[in-house]
């Protein structure tokens, strides 16, 4: 089992794959909109999140 854990910043929204030991698998970053797309519609498509399982 893994678990996604997203920091939602004013910048940027920070990701981070974690295994079931808390260790990292993956992070990264991507923008926090600032305009036209919301933000609950960039956070739930998880396609948008580069992650190496």
């Amino acid at each position: 089992m893994s678990i996604l854990s997203i920091d939602i910043g004013g910048t940027s929204i920070k990701y981070a794959l974690m295994g079931k030991d808390a260790v990292i698998l993956s992070r990264g970053k991507i923008p926090t909109p600032q305009e036209g797309r919301s933000l609950s519609e960039t956070v739930k498509h998880p396609k948008r999140y580069k992650l190496n399982e």
